[in-house]
């Protein structure tokens, strides 16, 4: 059976347009605004959906963590801990209500990752249309088994994962199966370069979980793996945006400004578009309906019906409308049924 998952009113399957998410992540800048204006952004590159990230600064890292853990940077040097530096990044969510609102006016769906329970049970209160888990929680069994308990459909990102680990984590929801759960590939370098894409790992999981809907989340600063993931299959396409590539911040260097959201856009239905057909090249019209382009048999002169056809009264040229080239020893020595005129496309109907 086909794999299909619904999202709200939208059907996700092989057969319809891939399904895109416009990550907001932290790069509202703490912006209620900015949020609108990356909402607007989404709306206007005619993306799907967006997404929130959901969590309090010590929902992920320990009290202890130093802020410069991961690096030193520009936006993070103020900071004495990890979680003070989270902190500066989350979206409040007292803008949620108006956020989603805003959003769902717009005609775009909102999905949500919690990055705890804690954070689960308030989009629980929130009216989202579907939860996402990140990479880095794949292995957090407590979160998945008790996110599986909310009547939302979900989608898990598989960054850093390898099979055993994607199973164990679909083993902790049995309450999402192939109707209700997608999968995504995910590489977690920030920014993926086209190598490290690895666009034959996610073909890859299309094939070991071809039960479930699958897709990318890219985290290149190009679009080139998008084209690529829906011409081979992906039926959800997720990456972050910004307004401003240059902002301070984590995601903002390897986001999407909103001309290159708009060139996401094309990229993913161009690449969908690809896969589409039969998968043979047999006589169809749409492979030859440019034939004019080729070349056919034409008289080089003008020819008496009752004539006996000599090599030297046709030649192969263009249009490509009239008898393949291939042909013209088949015509040598037939006889010519009606009058034939100069530089017309020769035809076996004209022959005895």
């Amino acid at each position: 059976m086909t794999a299909r998952l619904t999202i709200s009113d939208r059907i996700i399957a092989l057969d319809q347009p891939p399904y895109l998410i416009a990550e907001i992540g932290s790069n509202h800048n703490q912006s209620e605004q900015v949020a609108r204006d990356l909402i607007d952004a989404a709306r206007e590159a005619g993306c799907d959906a967006v997404k929130f990230q959901t969590f309090k600064g010590t929902d992920i890292p320990n009290r202890n963590l130093p802020a410069d853990a991961y690096g030193r940077f520009d936006w993070n040097r103020k900071f004495n801990y990890w979680h003070e530096v989270l902190d500066s990044l989350a979206m409040p969510y007292e803008w949620y209500p108006a956020l989603i609102e805003y959003a769902s006016s717009s005609g775009l769906h909102v999905i949500a990752t919690p990055e705890s329970t804690g954070a689960a049970d308030f989009l629980q209160s929130q009216s989202i249309n579907a939860l996402k888990l990140a990479s880095m929680d794949l292995t957090f069994i407590p979160l998945l088994e008790y996110v599986d308990n909310i009547d939302l459909p979900i989608l898990i990102s598989t960054g850093m994962s390898h099979r055993e680990e994607i199973d164990t984590a679909l083993r902790a929801m049995p309450g999402h199966t192939a109707d209700n759960l997608g999968i995504l590939h995910c590489i977690s370098n920030y920014p993926a370069t086209c190598k490290s894409s690895r666009m034959d790992i996610f073909s890859d999981l299309a094939t070991q979980y071809s039960g479930y809907i699958t897709g990318l989340s890219d985290h290149s600063e190009h679009n080139y793996a998008v084209a690529v993931a829906c011409h081979r299959g992906a039926c959800i396409i997720e990456k972050h945006i910004t307004m401003n590539k240059k902002s301070k911040g984590p995601d903002h260097a390897f986001a999407l400004e909103p001309q290159q959201l708009k060139e996401m856009v094309r990229a993913a239905r161009c690449g969908f578009e690809m896969r589409q057909g039969e998968g043979s090249r047999e006589a169809r019209p749409d492979l030859n309906k440019n034939a004019i382009y080729r070349r056919s048999v034409h008289f080089t002169r003008g020819i008496n019906a009752g004539s006996i056809i000599e090599h030297s009264d046709l030649k192969c040229v263009r249009p490509g409308t009239g008898i393949p080239p291939a042909d013209l020893d088949r015509i040598i020595g037939r006889k010519l049924k009606c009058n034939a005129v100069a530089e017309e496309p020769a035809r076996w109907d004209m022959f005895v």
